[in-house]
């Protein structure tokens, strides 16, 4: 737009300047001697038509002139116009380059966050599943660590029960050859017997009679203590095979004596 009103002010100005010149030429006359005059009146009649055919073709040739300028002048205007667009257009192909660039970008870093947020996820909760694991793994060793000391315990407790067991099965024969014998004696004829009970009260049946109470009262803690480990889960699947080794038992009665304890 500013450079069509400037090509228009230049046509302007060039039209002034050519009225102007052409005004002066009409306005100043001609310098001529007397001696001449009658040809000069003559030479007059015949010089407007020459000025007139002078000024036409001036006008003519300033015409095309101007014309000539004006074509250079939007051929000039055209090429420019043309250089702008492409210019503009280059300019909108980056522009719109430089826009989807940026959203890719921005996409870009919205994965790339996104992608941060899952990595931090996943280390916390590895974080969490190794402090728990830590933890269970904790639990375990002290667990180990206490049953291994049961067991320990529950060893020597067997080892002890074992010597106990041992030791009832003899006192256990022992009763039964004293209730072998105490039979025999009973057969033995009442009125030979009650003088000498009578009259030795604290003879050798009386020992015999404490003996007896003394192994009744062993065998009933031994019973007790037997029982006290079969009431007990963890100690009855260890200790029923020594009982059923030591006592001969078979599995009959090892099911007897457990449903007894039960």
């Amino acid at each position: 737009m500013a450079t069509s009103l400037t090509v228009n002010s230049d046509l302007q100005r060039e039209n002034h300047e050519n009225n102007l010149k052409e005004n002066v030429t009409d306005t100043i006359p001609p310098t001529v001697n007397s001696s001449s005059k009658k040809k000069k009146k003559n030479k007059k009649k015949k010089k407007p038509v020459t000025t007139q055919a002078n000024g036409e073709h001036q006008e003519n040739e300033t015409s095309n002139n101007q014309k000539n300028e004006k074509d250079s002048l939007v051929s000039e205007l055209l090429l420019e116009n043309e250089d702008l667009k492409n210019e503009i257009d280059a300019l909108k192909s980056t522009l719109e380059e430089t826009k989807r660039n940026y959203v890719d970008t921005n996409e870009s870093k919205g994965h790339i966050l996104e992608e941060m947020d899952n990595l931090k996820q996943q280390i916390q909760d590895l974080k969490e599943s190794n402090e728990i694991k830590l933890e269970e793994k904790t639990r375990a060793q002290e667990e180990t660590q206490n049953l291994q000391d049961m067991l320990r315990n529950v060893g020597n407790e067997l080892v002890d029960s074992r010597d106990e067991v041992k030791e009832l099965k003899e006192k256990l024969q022992d009763l039964d050859k004293k209730d072998e014998t105490a039979v025999q004696i009973s057969e033995v004829n009442c009125n030979e017997i009650t003088p000498n009970v009578l009259s030795d009260a604290n003879g050798p049946k009386a020992n015999i009679l404490d003996g007896i109470s003394k192994d009744v009262i062993d065998k009933e803690y031994v019973r007790n203590v037997l029982i006290q480990f079969l009431e007990n889960q963890e100690h009855r699947e260890q200790i029923l095979p020594i009982l059923a080794i030591a006592l001969d038992l078979d599995e009959i009665h090892q099911q007897i004596l457990l449903k007894s304890v039960n």
